[in-house]
This record gives structure tokens, sequence and C-alpha cells, in this order.
């Protein structure tokens, strides 16, 4: 039997490629080993973060309750530029209804939010509140921009797109320039509206 050629003896076959390969395969199940404890090291972190911005989010609301505003000011701000999925746009909003921080800081932060690598059509939403937020203030940009042109350019990317948001743009633009008694300008967006199926 030792004599029988390595072909017909699987166990010596594999022997003989574990012994030639050696190295490969223990180098193989080491960096699996190695990947699978850094995945769960950085799922453990995100966890961690996860719960450290929404205990500064319960602060936050516990600090406003307690009219500690300029301490709620801060960790809302924080929230906010941790570009947080649920979180940063909650704490925008707060910010906003508490009145918080000046229109022109909030434009600011509207646009950390939209800048950000939040789902898409949560941005969208965030530059329709944006667009909203500027047509409501008395407001005045820092780059000299009229609220005609905040509010095209923050709506423009989801008039340019199918978004579900795209409708509502629209009808934004629409009653701004109604507003602002543009009757001709309200006309092109009531026209574009129409051409948009429901």
């Amino acid at each position: 039997m030792s004599n029988e050629p390595i072909e017909n003896n699987p166990e010596k076959k594999y022997s003989l490629y574990f012994d030639k390969n050696k190295k490969k395969i223990i180098t193989f199940f080491l960096s699996i080993v190695v990947i699978l404890c850094l995945v769960g090291i950085f799922n453990s972190y995100k966890k961690k973060q996860e719960i450290k911005i929404s205990e500064n989010f319960n602060k936050a609301i516990i600090h406003i309750e307690n009219k500690n505003l300029e301490i709620a000011k801060e960790d809302l701000n924080a929230i906010v530029m941790s570009k947080h999925q649920f979180y940063s746009p909650l704490s925008l909003n707060l910010i906003i209804d508490n009145k918080l921080e000046k229109n022109i800081e909030i434009i600011k932060l509207f646009d950390e939010l939209i800048n950000s690598n939040i789902e898409q059509e949560k941005i969208d939403l965030i530059r329709i509140k944006k667009a909203l937020f500027v047509m409501d203030e008395e407001f005045k940009d820092d780059k000299g921009k009229t609220k005609e042109e905040i509010i095209l350019q923050t709506l423009k990317p989801i008039i340019k797109t199918d978004s579900i948001w795209k409708r509502s743009s629209l009808k934004i633009l629409r009653d701004f320039y109604l507003i602002s008694d543009q009757k001709n300008k309200a006309k092109e967006f009531e026209n574009l509206l129409i051409n948009i199926p429901k």
C-alpha cells in the first residue's frame, strides 16, 4: 500500500498539497481571522458612535427644556457636523425651531448636510427645507446672493433629476415667484409642473 502511486491515494495527495502550500493556506486563514476581527472592531466602534450621538441628542433636548440654550446649541451643532443619517437633520430642525443660530449659520449647517454622504432622498428633502427656510426668513447672504439665487441654486439639482421631490421643488419655485410678483417666472414653473406625471 505504501508503494501505491500518489494519484490513487487521496490522503497522500492532500498531505503533499498541504505541505507544498502550507504558508499560503495559513496566511489565507489568518487573513480571514484578521479581517473578521477588524470588521468586528469597526462595527463595535460604529455602534458606540451611534449611542454617543443618540445620548448627545437627548442631552441637547434636556438642555433646551432647561433653557441651557448655549450648551444645547453646541451639542446640536456637533451632531449636525457628524453628518449622521438620522440625528443630524433632526438636530438642524431643533436649532431652527429654537432659534439657536443666526440665519447665516443655519444656511451653513444646511450646506454641511447637503454636501454629506447622507442618502440622496434625504439630501433632496434637506434642500427643500433650506429653500423654504430662505423663502420664509429675512435673509442676507454673506456672499451677496439674493434669495432667488439661493433658492434656485438649492433646488436646481432636484429639478434636474427624477427625484420624488421634483414636483415639490417646482411648486416652491412657482410659489416663490408668485409671492415675489413675478408672474411670468411663476408661469414657467407652473408649465413644468403640468408636464410632470403625478
